[in-house]
């Protein structure tokens, strides 16, 4: 299944330069996905890794800000997690009215 959102996520990509359309947010979410399914597999680099990439391409996504402060506290990261869940408010201000 994670294959398919590579691929999903390549596609997007073409769109993207070929079409001028904006996939920024599509592709985030794509990434998320990638995400929970390394999550679920114990593999936390590789979700990290996602969570980095997602918040590459849309750096106001809210679910990969979540999934970063899961994923934080997760690993421990109690102070680290709580920050990036803070940041969920302040960013759901902006991208949503």
């Amino acid at each position: 299944m994670e294959r398919e959102w590579i691929k999903a996520i390549d596609c997007a990509r073409l769109l993207e330069r070929e079409a001028e359309r904006a996939t920024r947010p599509a592709i985030a979410h794509y990434y998320c996905e990638v995400a929970e399914s390394a999550v679920a597999a114990g593999r936390l680099d590789d979700a990290q890794r996602a969570i980095d990439d997602s918040l590459a391409a849309d750096r106001k996504s809210v679910r990969a800000i979540i999934l970063a402060g899961d994923l934080a506290a997760r690993r421990g990261d109690a102070d680290g997690a709580l920050r990036l869940w803070q940041r969920v408010e302040a960013t759901s201000r902006i991208t949503c009215p």
